[in-house]
């Protein structure tokens, strides 16, 4: 009965947790606008990379970087099929966010 309750109450926080909106990273965003201001970037480059914002397409992994604002543990790298360089690019990419 206790399993029973426990996997209910998992399920609930489950389903709870993707019912919520995903929050913006008010940071990234910040740096983001302070950079078109000061002319570093473009009005279009910064929407490009709004779009890019909770996740970042590399061709062979899409990180996600709003993981841990929405699942309450940040993205973890996924080796199996991927070569050193590749893991090493997510991992600069992970860093630098």
């Amino acid at each position: 009965m206790a399993a029973y309750c426990a996997a209910r109450r998992f399920v609930a926080i489950m389903r709870a947790s993707q019912r919520r909106r995903p929050q913006i990273d008010t940071e990234r965003l910040e740096r983001l606008l302070k950079r078109v201001e000061r002319g570093e970037l473009s009005v279009e480059q910064a929407m490009g990379q709004l779009a890019e914002l909770p996740y970042e397409d590399l061709g062979f992994a899409k990180i996600d970087h709003h993981r841990a604002l929405r699942r309450g543990f940040p993205e973890v790298i996924f080796g199996p099929g991927k070569s050193a360089q590749q893991v090493a690019d997510i991992a600069e990419r992970l860093a630098a966010s």
